[in-house]
């Protein structure tokens, strides 16, 4: 934890705030935050938290502020980013940029007090300007920003200082080629790490020349594959699985938060788009998270693309053959050895009955709300990264819209997905014309 006091906070904050493009964002009006706590171990894990507000499934950030849950600060566009996977055996060092954050971050929510903070720990996957070259990008995007947010730890009860968390997702945004009539908007949101990268790009690039802009989220949130093991014990199914649906609701609402917010930065940049569609596509971890996504501002999506992803959070991190890849939320089945065991299938199917059952922001709570949004969901029946079943979840609650089914695996509807962008693109174009018929006729 770093400690910042009160007086070098005001004067690094206000240098820091006035160098960089900075500003307050905003939840959408009808939503209001839960008080959330959480432990500042992610190695061990992050206990439940005992809502004031348990009606409400938005988990409350620093400052406690419904409509000011953290800020988008400006990039250079034409600087390289260096991706960074943290190991579980990472020890958060930290660097002047990060003292700038939390001071941009405190300055927005008005916060005035000292305060300690912790940067982004074991698993956690970030960005930063360190990079082997510093030859700027030959075909830069328009923009690069982050979205930075806060959450307490529950450490911020023992003492009058704040003790909170930090958490970064970095965004890029390219307008559509200049000659091409302005369509939309499509955000981007990828697999866990941003993969497939070539993927992503290609359908960017698509998407430009077809007349989109194109918001993309270049990874999930730092802290969306922090290092956390959960372990089962006899009896303790109930524990395990409220603990495993609080520590998923924080992960997915933090994409909402970044994506409502980068969305919101682009707007006031390029306010041409703000009458245009919006169009959200994602891959992977991306499509598990885009149901939360829209739920968290439904009036601003027009159509969405879900490219071979599931529902329950928890099935799909104990089934899936990338777990180990990954390595984010663990569930150990066997605490006495190295290994992690494998559940009995009774355990499994009353462990993930019950996660559901705690769970707020999973897709399957999620996913039903989209039901009157054109919706195109893409599924390998052969996929064990994100589970076959888990799709089949997820088509279900969805209720059952459009779907192309493909017969292999995770690695192969990816591998193919270039073939099928133009007609992706065809469909969501066809949507939104429907769409603006629909709307002229009423």
């Amino acid at each position: 934890m770093m400690i910042i006091p009160p007086r070098t906070l005001l004067l690094l904050s206000m240098g820091v705030f006035c160098l960089a493009g900075c500003r307050a964002v905003h939840a959408p009006a009808g939503y209001r935050a839960a008080a959330v706590a959480t432990t500042s171990d992610p190695a061990i894990s992050e206990e439940a938290s005992t809502d004031t507000e348990s009606d409400s499934i938005w988990p409350a950030r620093w400052g406690n502020h419904s409509d000011n849950r953290g800020i988008v600060v400006e990039l250079d566009p034409t600087q390289r980013l260096r991706a960074r996977h943290y190991s579980r055996y990472h020890q958060g060092r930290t660097t002047p940029e990060d003292y700038e954050d939390a001071a941009k971050l405190a300055t927005a929510q008005g916060i005035e007090s000292a305060f300690k903070f912790k940067v982004e720990g074991p698993g956690a996957f970030v960005f930063s300007g360190d990079t082997v070259s510093e030859e700027p990008l030959k075909d830069p995007p328009a923009m690069a920003f982050k979205y930075i947010s806060a959450r307490q730890s529950e450490q911020s009860e023992a003492g009058d200082e704040d003790h909170v968390e930090l958490e970064r997702t970095w965004f890029t945004f390219r307008d559509q080629l200049p000659d091409k009539p302005q369509l939309g908007t499509v955000i981007l949101l990828p697999g866990m790490f941003g993969t497939p990268e070539p993927i992503v790009d290609a359908t960017e690039r698509y998407f430009t020349h077809e007349g989109y802009s194109v918001l993309r989220m270049l990874s999930h949130p730092s802290r969306f594959t922090q290092h956390t093991v959960l372990s089962y014990l006899d009896g303790r199914t109930e524990s395990l699985a409220k603990n495993a649906a609080h520590i998923a609701d924080q992960r997915i609402a933090e994409c909402a938060y970044a994506t409502d917010a980068a969305l919101d930065h682009v707007f006031e940049a390029r306010e041409d788009l703000r009458d245009k569609p919006v169009v959200l596509i994602g891959m992977s971890g991306g499509a598990m998270a885009l149901p939360s996504v829209y739920a968290y501002s439904p009036d601003r999506y027009d159509a969405a693309v879900l490219i071979a992803g599931g529902a329950n959070f928890l099935r799909i991190m104990i089934e899936s053959n990338y777990r180990d890849w990954i390595d984010a939320i663990l569930v150990d089945f066997d605490p006495l050895t190295d290994g992690l065991g494998k559940p009995d299938p009774g355990v499994l199917e009353t462990l993930c009955e019950r996660y559901l059952e705690s769970s707020k922001l999973d897709a399957y709570h999620t996913a039903p709300l989209m039901r009157n949004l054109p919706v195109l969901m893409l599924h390998a029946n052969s996929d064990k990264a994100v589970p076959a079943s888990t799709g089949d979840l997820l088509y279900r609650q969805l209720g059952q819209p459009e779907r192309w089914t493909y017969p292999f695996g995770h690695e192969l509807i990816f591998a193919g997905l270039p073939t099928q962008i133009p007609r992706i693109e065809k469909w969501v174009t066809k949507q939104l014309g429907e769409s603006d018929t629909e709307a002229s006729d009423e």
